[in-house]
């Protein structure tokens, strides 16, 4: 969500999330401009790797949850590949980035989603 060229990809992961009922959010959102951008997208929430206070207000006055900085949704360095190594590690969540600027990984996103469904279920089930 650096730069407008970014919002691309975003915008057609939360387009594809919003027809499957799933909740896609941005990340790297450092910046009041990334908020905007983000919620033009389509993001349902915002993730940065620090916290600063002007851009979760501006994340929370879009109507958009913040996650800043925090340990329990793992961000970055993940592909379709090794993505469920992490919710299997115990992350809560998995943002995917610069993996869906690979139209070959972008297309089997679903197949992804669909794998990881029953771990979640299954943790939630687990915490009841």
């Amino acid at each position: 969500m650096q730069n407008d060229a970014a919002v691309a990809a975003p915008a057609a992961a939360a387009a594809a999330g919003a027809e499957r009922g799933e909740v896609v959010g941005a990340g790297t959102v450092t910046s009041v401009e990334g908020v905007e951008r983000a919620a033009a997208a389509g993001a349902r929430f915002t993730v940065a790797p620090g916290f600063c206070p002007e851009v979760a207000e501006a994340s929370l006055a879009a109507g958009l949850p913040h996650l800043p900085g925090a340990r329990f949704v793992a961000t970055g360095g993940m592909n379709l590949a090794n993505t469920p190594e992490f919710p299997a590690a115990g992350a809560a969540a998995v943002s995917l980035g610069s993996a869906l600027s690979d139209a070959g990984q972008f297309a089997r996103l679903p197949e992804l989603i669909a794998d990881l469904k029953p771990t979640a279920l299954q943790g939630k089930q687990a915490d009841r």
